[in-house]
């Protein structure tokens, strides 16, 4: 799925296995890397959403650290996503453990980092704001009610504080597309219809 800011794609979001969140086993990792050569549209600045969960980062930390430098002269970001719902069951067992190994994917690898699955609840803020990913994903559905203006102000605020970049997911109709600030980023299978309606206007 692309990743986009207004109508123009800024991004891929990269999916393993059956679930979002898997990421492939030890055997496929050369298939990670093969995927990440081969991704159209790569130029500086594209950025790679790449989901992985947390028990394989820990145990193929050094493996990962290896393949992300050999990949550092492509001219693209590769951003390590990582679910809340992780975080949080990672949280309660050890902190330190935690931020030791975001701190190493963020600086050695290096990487930065999005949770994904963010809701607008204290708990999720306060994590967000203690780990700050570089990026958090937030469904555009949990701000449904607000105007674009009061979502623009939402964005402002949210990144002020965290020092987190929103990127707005489940944009899946026109009015939800014009909900999303103009500098921010999103993706949904709105992505469909604008791709039809680029294709109309050439």
């Amino acid at each position: 799925m692309g990743v986009y800011r207004g109508d123009k794609r800024v991004g891929y979001e990269i999916f393993f296995g059956m679930e979002a969140r898997n990421f492939p086993p030890r055997e496929d990792l050369v298939n990670l890397h093969r995927n990440i050569l081969f991704v159209k549209d790569r130029k500086d600045g594209f950025l790679l959403f790449l989901n992985v969960n947390l028990p394989t980062l820990i145990e193929e930390e050094d493996r990962l650290r290896e393949l992300f430098r050999e990949s550092e002269d492509i001219p693209f970001i590769a951003v390590l996503e990582l679910t809340l719902e992780e975080i949080k069951e990672a949280f309660s067992k050890d902190a330190g453990e935690l931020e030791r190994v975001l701190n190493t994917a963020r600086y050695e690898f290096p990487a930065p980092i999005s949770f994904s699955g963010v809701s607008l609840t204290f708990e999720d803020y306060d994590l967000v704001r203690r780990f700050s990913p570089d990026y958090v994903k937030v469904s555009i559905k949990e701000l449904s009610c607000l105007s674009p203006e009061a979502i623009e102000t939402f964005v402002v605020m949210f990144e002020e504080n965290t020092k987190s970049a929103v990127v707005f997911t489940h944009v899946e109709s026109e009015e939800e597309f014009k909900k999303v600030p103009e500098e921010a980023l999103w993706l949904g299978y709105y992505e469909e219809k604008l791709l039809k309606l680029n294709r109309s206007r050439l």
